[in-house]
């Protein structure tokens, strides 16, 4: 049986290989093809007679050749959705970030932690902070509004920035 084989192989090899690598320009995955059809055309022959040796192996090798290379095909349109995909994904994530504005993200973030450190302090501290800060009102109109002395003034804006100081040091 196996000088048979030797026999088979002897005389299909060249043949089988030359019409494989027509269409499957990858020496290793011809060669393999080449060599399973041999085997396959040794196995059939074994169980029946096969009239015409050339024509059937040649039409092992045609669908061996061909379902290796749908396979390809497959693979290179499943390859090139995922690469879609991620070009897509790129597109986005460049998009969003030529469109991120560090200074408006930092000075809503920052508002927001302006506003909530104000509103824990006292009410006092927190007017003479905003009326000197944001109003540009002088320490001495807001020593005369309040009834206290520019120190006491001075004591609030002071408390104030402490306050804002710990909460905003990650941004200054």
């Amino acid at each position: 049986m196996e000088q048979k084989f030797s026999i088979l192989y002897n005389e299909f090899y060249e043949k089988s290989s030359r019409f494989v690598h027509l269409y499957i320009k990858n020496d290793y995955i011809a060669d393999d093809i080449v060599s399973e059809s041999l085997i396959k055309l040794w196995e059939v022959s074994k169980k029946k007679e096969i009239k015409n040796n050339t024509a059937f192996l040649v039409t092992i090798l045609r669908n061996k050749s061909l379902d290796y290379l749908r396979s390809q095909k497959v693979k290179q349109k499943s390859l090139k959705k995922i690469q879609e995909i991620h070009n897509k994904n790129l597109t986005i994530k460049i998009n969003n970030l030529e469109a991120c504005n560090p200074d408006q993200l930092f000075t809503s973030e920052i508002q927001d932690i302006l506003v909530k450190t104000l509103r824990k302090l006292p009410r006092t501290t927190r007017l003479i902070f905003f009326k000197h800060h944001i109003k540009n009102q002088h320490i001495r109109d807001l020593a005369e509004e309040f009834g206290i002395s520019i120190k006491g003034v001075d004591y609030h804006i002071s408390k104030a920035t402490k306050a804002l100081r710990v909460t905003l040091k990650d941004y200054i």
